[in-house]
């Protein structure tokens, strides 16, 4: 799947993750894209882990339903481990 981001969402996404370098924390992604997918990968997560930081991130987002199911945890996905 190919998904399109405008180039300066992009550029905001290379602009964090260069302010994340040089503030010499660990550093979650090696490129824009890794951010990127991270930060799907997240969205993702906090749909399928009721219990979750991420759960906080997409609820915030405003991409949680109001709906019984959506409160049963689905199990990790993703490359990063999650």
């Amino acid at each position: 799947m190919q998904i399109h981001i405008d180039d300066d969402i992009f550029r905001e996404f290379e602009y964090m993750l260069k302010l994340h370098k040089r503030s010499g924390k660990p550093v979650l992604a090696d490129t824009a894209e890794d951010l990127i997918r991270y930060a799907l990968l997240t969205i993702a997560n906090g749909s399928k882990r009721p219990d979750s930081w991420e759960r906080e991130v997409t609820k915030r987002l405003g991409l949680i339903a109001d709906h019984d199911t959506h409160d049963s945890y689905r199990g990790p996905s993703g490359r990063f481990g999650y």
